[in-house]
């Protein structure tokens, strides 16, 4: 993760505001071994730095904007999710992930969500400590390491909850979104605090 693809994802999510038919985004990472790969800490100050004062930066505007928007996001997770990966998971609305293969981390102690997680936590234990509030999708054959990754299971399960979510319609999506929002998400100001992307 470099500047670049903080600005793409940025644009993407903006994007997707507009489009009033979208009611669904499924975010699956295509890098081996990582849902979306670690931010490059040594090109932080290549971030663009915020058009007005009082704006947030490009990367907790994205968080923000996709926490917040009208349709259900959904990370689809095979690998590990770590650091910025592991917050663009928090921010989608549902994530489900590789009994076999997904682990999720912090690195950046001290960064909200995930403060204070250095070490690599197992789907299934996520899960359990409510990291993930979807996750370890149903698999038939838990064969890792020793060969399957459950993506074909993963992909299904998704695949189900995809259009089952869009059959409601935006609108009921989004007010479902924003209650469930009012009681788990914290203040903006709390994440702008203590975000250093």
């Amino acid at each position: 993760m470099v500047p670049e693809s903080v600005v793409a994802l940025h644009r993407i999510v903006e994007e997707l505001e507009d489009d009033a038919d979208v009611q669904v985004v499924v975010f699956a990472g295509e890098l081996p071994d990582f849902f979306v790969n670690h931010y490059d800490g040594a090109a932080a100050a290549d971030l663009p730095t915020p058009a007005h004062e009082g704006d947030n930066p490009v990367w907790t505007d994205m968080v923000l904007r996709l926490s917040k928007a009208s349709y259900v996001s959904i990370a689809t997770i095979r690998d590990r999710a770590r650091g910025a990966g592991n917050e663009l998971a928090l921010a989608c609305d549902l994530g489900h992930a590789s009994r076999e293969k997904a682990f999720f981390g912090q690195p950046s102690v001290g960064i909200v969500p995930g403060a204070a997680a250095p070490s690599d936590s197992r789907a299934p234990s996520a899960a359990t400590a409510h990291w993930r509030p979807r996750s370890a999708a149903p698999t038939t054959t838990p064969t890792w390491p020793s060969g399957g990754d459950g993506s074909p299971e993963l992909d299904a399960f998704v695949d189900t909850t995809v259009p089952r979510l869009a059959s409601f319609g935006r609108q009921a999506l989004a007010t479902a979104k924003s209650i469930v929002n009012r009681a788990t998400l914290p203040p903006d100001a709390d994440l702008v605090a203590n975000q250093t992307l």
